[in-house]
C-alpha cells in the first residue's frame, strides 16, 4: 500500500523528532557498560494521535535505530570477563525493555488514531488514515517479528485489524496466517480487535483465517467464528465450508492427545514443550467441539465420541455438550455426572441450562460453597498459577465479612487445596468469596483468623504503605525504628537484629530476628502495641509482614 504523504504540522514535526532523539539517547545509555548509566526512558504522548504516523515514519527511515532496537551491536568490546558479560546482558535487557515500550506505545497511539479518525476527518480522510496506519503497523510488525518483544506483535496486529477498512483487515489476516506471532497470547490479542466491533466484513476474514495450520491461530479463529453465530446471528457459520477438513482435524488432534496421555515423552523430553503442545491441542479441540455443537450436523458424532474418551476434563465436558446438542441422550447424563468436578462445574451448569436439564442437578452443586470451590479451582488452573485444577478441595472455614470495595457483607471461604504429585502431596489454604486467591506462602499452620487477615491485608491498598530493608531505612524514620527495637529488647528478647521497618494504615513496626525469653530463635514483629512471632524460615519475613498488616486491616474494619 503506497499513499501520498501527509502534510504534518510543525508541532507534529517537533514532537516526532524530539521523540526519536529521546529514543536514541535511551539506547545509547542502555549500551554503556555501567549499571549506573541507566537514564529513565519516557516517550510523551502526541497532542494529536496522527503525529504517531510521523514518528513511525522516522523510525522506519532510520536503519541504525532499527538495528539498535533489535538488540544488535549492544555488546561491549571488553576482554570477555564476567563483569563485561554481565554488563552486556544488562544492556541487552535494557534495549529489549526500551523496544517493548516503544512498540507498545506506537501500537496504542495507532489504535487511538483509528478510533478518533472518524470524528476528526471526513469519510475519505478517515479511510486514508486507517490505510496509512495499517501500512505502518504491518511494516513494523514484519520488521520486529520473532524478536521476542512481549505482546508487541499482538498489539501491532490489533492496530491493523482495528482499522476495519477491508484492505487493512485482509492485510492483518494474511499476516496472521502467513507470519503468525510466536505466542498464542499475541494471536488472541490481535483477534480481540475483531471481537470488539462488528464494522468489518466477515468475507474479509473467513474462510481465509481458517487456512492457518497453527493451533495458536486456528483456535481463536474458530472461537471468533463461533461467536459470530452465537451472539451476532451469522448464518451460515463462517467455518461451514471447512466442515469436512475440520472434522478430520478433530480426529487427528484427538489421536495425538490420546497418544500423549499414554506417553508424553513420545513428543518431547522438555516439560515446557509438552505443556505447550498440550495447551494448543486442548484449546483447538475445545474450539472444534463448539463448532460442531453449533453445526447441528450428526456426521460429527463419531469424532466427538472419540474425544469424549479422552481423560482431559475440559475436553470431556465440551465433547459431551456437543454430543448432547446433536441429540445424544447419554451425553446429557454424562454432563450431569461430571457436575461434581469443581473446575468444570460453572460451565456444566451453563450447558445444563441451555439444554433444559438444569432441574435434574442436585441442589448441593449450586450452593455458595460449591461456587466458592469452583472459583478457586479455576483460579488455580490459570497458566500463571498451577495450570491444572487441584485434585482435592475441602472447606476450612466459612464466614460473612465486610470486605473493602464491596457493598454489604460478603460470604468468604478458606479452602484447603491439594495436588497429588506422585508420592508427595502439595497442600495449602486458598481464599474464595469476593475474589479467589492463594499464595506460595505456606498457610497450613495458621489459624482461620490469621488466614482471613492475611488475604485481607494483601487486598487492601494504602498509598502511604512502606517497607524498608534495615540498611535502607530513611533518615526521618530511623529514630522510630531504633526506639521500637529498644522496646523489643526491654521485653526480654535478646540478640535482636533489625530486618525491616514497615508503615501501614498509620502504624509503624519493626521486623527483627531475635532470641525469645525462652531461648528460641524467632522472627518478631513489634509496633509498640502488639508482638507477633514465627519460627525462622525463608518466607517468615513476608508471612509475618502480612500477618501484621492483616491484624490492623481487620481491626480497622471492626472499628467501622
Amino acid at each position: 500500500m503506497e499513499f501520498i504523504p501527509i502534510d504534518f504540522s510543525p508541532e507534529h514535526q517537533i514532537w516526532a523528532r524530539e521523540s526519536i532523539s529521546r529514543l536514541e539517547l535511551a539506547l545509547e545509555s542502555a549500551s554503556e557498560n555501567s549499571r549506573s548509566s541507566l537514564r529513565p526512558f519516557e516517550l510523551p504522548p502526541p497532542d494529536e494521535p496522527i503525529a504517531s504516523l510521523l514518528f513511525a515514519e522516522l523510525l522506519l527511515a532510520t536503519p541504525n535505530l532499527q538495528t539498535r532496537l533489535c538488540g544488535y551491536g549492544t555488546g561491549s568490546d571488553g576482554d570477555g570477563s564476567n563483569d563485561a558479560e554481565e554488563n552486556d546482558a544488562v544492556g541487552g535487557e535494557r534495549v529489549q525493555a526500551i523496544a517493548e515500550q516503544t512498540l507498545s506505545l506506537i501500537a496504542q497511539w495507532f489504535v487511538d488514531l483509528i478510533r478518533s479518525a472518524s470524528i476528526s476527518f471526513d469519510e475519505q480522510g478517515n479511510r486514508l488514515i486507517q490505510l496509512l496506519t495499517a501500512q505502518k503497523a504491518s511494516t513494523l510488525y514484519m520488521m520486529f517479528l520473532g524478536k521476542g518483544f512481549r505482546h508487541c506483535e499482538g498489539r501491532l496486529l490489533q492496530a491493523i485489524l482495528s482499522c476495519c477498512e477491508p484492505k487493512a483487515v485482509r492485510v492483518g489476516i494474511d499476516l496472521l496466517v502467513d507470519h503468525p506471532p510466536r505466542d498464542w497470547t499475541d494471536t488472541s490479542l490481535a483477534i480481540t480487535a475483531l471481537v470488539q466491533t462488528d464494522k468489518w466484513n466477515v468475507s474479509d476474514v473467513f474462510p481465509r483465517l481458517l487456512d492457518s495450520t497453527n493451533p495458536a491461530v486456528l483456535s481463536p479463529a474458530l472461537d471468533l467464528a463461533n461467536l459470530l453465530v452465537r451472539e451476532r446471528g451469522a448464518n451460515p457459520h463462517p467455518a461451514a465450508s471447512r466442515f469436512d477438513s475440520l472434522l478430520t482435524l478433530l480426529g487427528g488432534v484427538t489421536q495425538q492427545l490420546a497418544s500423549m496421555e499414554e506417553n508424553p515423552r513420545r513428543f518431547s523430553n522438555s516439560v515446557a514443550e509438552i505443556q505447550k503442545i498440550l495447551f494448543n491441542s486442548v484449546s483447538l479441540v475445545v474450539s472444534l467441539c463448539d463448532f460442531f455443537a453449533l453445526s447441528g450436523d450428526s456426521r460429527a458424532i463419531g469424532k466427538l465420541t472419540q474425544a469424549l474418551d479422552l481423560s482431559h476434563r475440559r475436553i470431556k465436558v465440551e465433547a459431551a455438550f456437543a454430543l448432547a446438542k446433536l441429540g445424544e441422550e447419554r451425553a446429557r447424563n454424562l454432563l450431569l455426572e461430571m457436575v461434581s468436578d469443581d473446575a468444570s462445574r460453572p460451565r456444566i451448569l451453563a450447558y445444563a441450562h441451555e439444554l433444559g436439564i438444569d432441574e435434574r442437578i442436585d441442589p448441593q452443586w449450586i450452593s455458595s460453597l460449591s461456587k466458592a470451590k469452583s472459583d478457586l479451582a479455576i483460579w488455580l488452573s490459570q497458566p500463571d498459577q498451577f495450570s491444572i485444577p487441584p485434585h482435592h478441595l475441602e472447606l476450612v472455614e466459612q464466614r460473612t465479612l465486610v470486605w473493602p470495595g464491596f457493598d454489604g457483607p460478603q460470604e468468604c471461604f478458606l479452602i484447603r487445596f491439594e495436588y497429588y504429585l506422585g508420592e508427595t502431596t502439595h497442600s495449602n489454604i486458598g481464599f474464595s468469596g469476593p475474589f479467589s486467591q492463594a499464595f506460595s506462602l505456606d498457610l497450613n499452620h495458621l489459624s482461620p483468623d490469621q488466614c482471613f487477615e492475611i488475604f485481607l491485608a494483601h487486598d487492601v491498598e494504602d498509598p502511604s504503605e512502606a517497607r524498608y530493608r534495615w540498611d535502607r531505612i530513611p533518615t526521618f524514620s530511623s529514630r522510630e525504628a531504633i526506639r521500637l527495637v529498644e522496646e523489643l529488647t526491654g521485653q526480654g528478647f535478646q540478640e535482636v537484629q533489625g530486618l525491616a521497618y514497615c508503615e501501614f494504615l498509620g502504624h509503624r513496626a519493626v521486623l527483627c530476628a531475635a532470641i525469645d525469653p525462652q531461648g528460641n530463635p524467632q522472627v518478631v514483629a513489634w509496633d509498640g502495641e502488639m508482638t507477633l512471632t514465627t519460627t525462622p524460615s525463608p518466607s517468615a519475613l513476608d508471612l509475618l509482614h502480612l500477618q501484621w498488616k492483616g491484624y490492623h486491616c481487620m481491626d480497622a474494619l471492626t472499628l467501622e
